[in-house]
C-alpha cells in the first residue's frame, strides 16, 4: 500500500498494541507506512492514536450501527419492538415452525431462490441487507409472489390482517436494525445473503 500510494481505512480504529506492532513492523521491513486514515469509534482514543500516528488523518466516525439500534430502543413505544428483538420473537412464538431466518439478504438472493420459494413450510424471516423502502417494496412484492403472507415489523400492516389471522405461510419482514444476531439462535435454519452480489457474507 505504502510503496502504490494507497490509502488505508481503519474503521473503528484504537490504540491496541496490534496495531502498534503492525506500525513498527511495517516501517522495520518497508521504510515507510501507508496513507493513513484512522476512524475510532469515540473521542476518548483519538490522543493515543495522534501520538501514535501524528502523519495520520483521524476522523471520529462512531458506530453507527449499534447507535440506531440503541435509539430505536429508547425511542420506540411498541412492546415487541424493545429490548433488541426478544420481545419480538415473543410475539411471533406462536407462528408455525420451522422458522427459516434469510439473513443481510438483497433481491439477488431472492431471485436466486424463486423456484424453491413456494415450497418453503413454516414461518421465514427476513431481513433485508438494506432497508431503503424501494429494497424493502421490492422484497415484499417477491414474497407476497411466492405466496407468502407478508407481516412488516416497522408497520405491522403488510397483508391487511392482523397476526391473529394470519395463514400458514408467514414471511415476518424485519425491517428494523439490531434484529437478526437474536434470530440465529432461535431458527430451524437460515440462509446467509450476499453471495450473489457484490461481496460474499
Amino acid at each position: 500500500l505504502w510503496q502504490q500510494a494507497i490509502p488505508l481505512f481503519i474503521v473503528a480504529a484504537s490504540s491496541r498494541k496490534s496495531l502498534q506492532f503492525t506500525r513498527s513492523l511495517c516501517l522495520f521491513l518497508c521504510g515507510g507506512l501507508p496513507e493513513l486514515v484512522l476512524c475510532p469509534t469515540g473521542e476518548s482514543t483519538v490522543g493515543r492514536l495522534k501520538s501514535d500516528f501524528p502523519q495520520a488523518d483521524i476522523q471520529v466516525c462512531g458506530n453507527p450501527r449499534w447507535d440506531q439500534v440503541a435509539a430505536q430502543d429508547r425511542l420506540t413505544q411498541e412492546p415487541f419492538l424493545q429490548g433488541t428483538g426478544g420481545k419480538l420473537i415473543q410475539y411471533f412464538e406462536h407462528q408455525p415452525r420451522p422458522w427459516g431466518v434469510f439473513g443481510s439478504i438483497w433481491m439477488e438472493d431472492l431471485r436466486f431462490w424463486r423456484d424453491s420459494l413456494p415450497e418453503i413450510p413454516g414461518t421465514l424471516w427476513v431481513t433485508p441487507r438494506r432497508l431503503e423502502d424501494p429494497t424493502l417494496r421490492s422484497i415484499t412484492a417477491a414474497l407476497m409472489q411466492a405466496g407468502f403472507h407478508v407481516h412488516s415489523v416497522r408497520n405491522r400492516n403488510i397483508g391487511n390482517r392482523s397476526i391473529e389471522n394470519a395463514p400458514q405461510r408467514m414471511a415476518i419482514l424485519v425491517d428494523v436494525p439490531g434484529i437478526l444476531i437474536k434470530l440465529y439462535p432461535v431458527a430451524d435454519w437460515a440462509y446467509v445473503g450476499g453471495g450473489f452480489t457484490k461481496g460474499v457474507h
